[in-house]
């Protein structure tokens, strides 16, 4: 399965981790937050076509379909060199970078002193609920309400303006602008007491 699935979905999570920090260059970027990588591997996940797992299992003998080739499947080189991205040409086996990880243990059959040791670490930290770590994470501010309508509208106009948008996408912002307003805060209006407390 290793040939198919996962290395598409390897393939295709460190394109877009290429092209997000490539975006992020000309912010001041520092790292990749546990958030960013998450959202790199849902927008990836949804990359990986039916086609490429039927490929896996055909790849694996499971099946006797013969079934063409995954466009998506493209080696990163060729991928960067189509999309005009000059930033890695000095850089001669990109492709590697896709298999950078190819040769890492990935797992291990844990032995009766690991297991006894697991249990023994996990009982200790529960008792050392004082040495807990007490690091914030830094999280950015909520928008306010007109505030995220407003986005929903710059992406709206932003879709339109794109010949290639299909009906799909208009659906999918009118269900985003629906659940921006069924969350917005409930107005009530304010009193005096409201007014002098808040200063």
């Amino acid at each position: 399965m290793d040939l198919g699935i996962i290395r598409s979905f390897k393939s295709h999570y460190r394109r877009n981790l290429i092209l997000f920090i490539l975006d992020s260059a000309s912010n001041d970027f520092g790292a990749v937050s546990l958030l960013q990588a998450i959202r790199l591997l849902y927008d990836v996940w949804e990359s990986v076509t039916p086609e490429c797992m039927k490929n896996c299992f055909k790849k694996a003998k499971l099946t006797n379909d013969s079934y063409c080739n995954d466009e998506n499947d493209v080696p990163l080189t060729m991928w960067l060199r189509r999309e005009s991205i000059s930033q890695f040409d000095e850089i001669s086996e990109l492709d590697d970078y896709v298999d950078i990880d190819a040769a890492v243990i990935t797992s291990d059959v844990p032995t009766m002193d690991d297991i006894v040791n697991d249990i023994h670490c996990a009982k200790q930290e529960d008792s050392d609920d004082s040495d807990a770590d007490t690091t914030t994470v830094e999280t950015t501010p909520l928008k306010t309400y007109p505030e995220l309508i407003e986005c929903v509208d710059h992406l709206e106009r932003f879709i339109e303006a794109t010949e290639s948008a299909d009906e799909g996408i208009f659906k999918a912002i009118s269900v985003v602008r629906q659940f921006v307003k069924d969350h917005r805060p409930k107005l009530r209006q304010t009193t005096l007491k409201d007014f002098f407390q808040h200063k």
